[in-house]
């Protein structure tokens, strides 16, 4: 991190921790510009970006199962070459429908994760702690509650199963 830093003549000192110098080579680096976004602005498009690792927020990862599904199941025996035939056929059969009813599932994942995250927001903040001050406003956590709201939060089960 330290041989970036120089290269990139930023300053730091020698007893900065990981962290900060991890911050300093954020604040440093420039967001990348790809040639694809660039052009889909000046068309009128909004580019957004995936979240990494999150292919279920993507519809084309649907289409492309239900495509690799059918080719397994009806095509198995075929050639290599008739299979990119076969694929390019499926692929074009494909309906508005289809890409509909794959574009609403994801959307119905992402307000899974919004609601989610609500949820895990509302009970990280009962559990934020004042330092320095001794009341709590009679809001006793144990580790055994804290236990129950991330079971709850992470699986989704009703209180009354834990309790």
């Amino acid at each position: 991190m330290q041989d970036w830093l120089r290269e990139y003549n930023v300053d730091f000192t020698p007893d900065n921790t990981k962290v900060e110098l991890l911050s300093l080579i954020k604040r440093t680096q420039s967001e990348k510009i790809y040639t694809i976004d660039e052009m889909l602005k000046a068309a009128g498009h909004i580019v957004l970006r995936l979240p990494p690792y999150h292919p279920d927020l993507n519809p084309i990862e649907l289409v492309w199962a239900d495509v690799k599904n059918n080719l397994a199941s009806n095509y198995i025996n075929s050639s290599s070459d008739n299979k990119i035939t076969i694929i390019t056929r499926l692929f074009s059969e494909l309906t508005p429908e289809k890409w509909q009813n794959c574009d609403d599932h994801v959307q119905k994942i992402e307000n899974q994760y919004g609601n989610h995250d609500m949820r895990f927001d509302n009970v990280i903040d009962e559990l934020i702690i004042n330092v320095g001050n001794e009341s709590d406003s009679g809001k006793d956590m144990e580790i055994e509650d804290i236990f129950y709201y991330y079971y709850y939060l992470t699986i989704g089960r009703k209180w009354t199963l834990l309790v």
